[in-house]
């Protein structure tokens, strides 16, 4: 296989000019989810919190496996949590949406954890086929019951021979989104993500090589900013 260096040039001009594309494709799931996946939780504490996040990507008759990111913004370590879905919606699926969050039942202080996700299969036939599920974590805060949720929409991607992106994530100050790169085709190595506005930047990387039929999530947090980012 060919190795495909993606650079800051290529990324800016090519890719970045993508994700306008994707814009008007994905605008009704991205009010959805900025509607939608905001996390609440039962105290004010709001000592956990999952990223607001990028509709996923998933390749015709296939699941995708990915991560979102969740942050413990308190002082103290949160143990014992338990991560649920709820509210799946779908059209022309098979399989069910699955959470994989044993390795992040604690977050220390101050740290995030990649809670790993499935999907379920993705038909390839009729149009727009897309789905949602409604992910939540459960934990105890000061000594009562406390959660989180977030919103995750994932929706077939359109063949394509080049790598992509679903980045369709509004940032807040300080806040953090999760985003895909996925690619139809090659071997990638990804060695830098650009903005252009230099207050956001890339906090975590699932993976720093993407190959055909593979999805990976890069984390955004933006800096000190007076009104949400797109």
């Amino acid at each position: 296989a060919v190795t495909n260096k993606v650079s800051k040039q290529t990324f800016e001009q090519t890719h970045l000019s993508r994700f306008m594309k994707f814009a008007s494709f994905l605008l009704a799931i991205t009010i959805s989810a900025c509607n939608n996946g905001s996390s609440q939780a039962e105290s004010s504490s709001g000592t956990l919190e999952i990223d607001n996040v990028a509709t996923v990507p998933v390749f015709a008759n296939s699941a995708t496996t990915t991560v979102v990111y969740i942050h413990n913004l308190s002082d103290e370590q949160i143990s014992d949590i338990s991560y649920i879905s709820e509210n799946n919606i779908a059209k022309s699926v098979s399989g069910h949406f699955t959470i994989n969050g044993n390795s992040c039942s604690s977050i220390p202080a101050h740290g995030s954890c990649a809670i790993e996700f499935t999907t379920p299969i993705l038909s390839a036939k009729g149009a727009n086929v897309q789905g949602s599920t409604l992910i939540r974590a459960n934990f105890m805060q000061n000594g009562k019951a406390s959660y989180t949720q977030q919103l995750i929409n994932y929706s077939l991607v359109p063949a394509k021979t080049q790598i992509s992106a679903m980045t369709d994530v509004t940032l807040t100050s300080h806040g953090y989104g999760t985003v895909y790169l996925y690619a139809n085709s090659g071997i990638f190595q990804l060695e830098k993500l650009t903005s252009a506005n230099p207050q956001v930047k890339e906090s975590n990387r699932s993976n720093n090589t993407l190959n055909a039929s593979q999805v990976v999530a890069i984390e955004l947090t933006a800096g000190e900013i007076s009104v949400p980012q797109n």
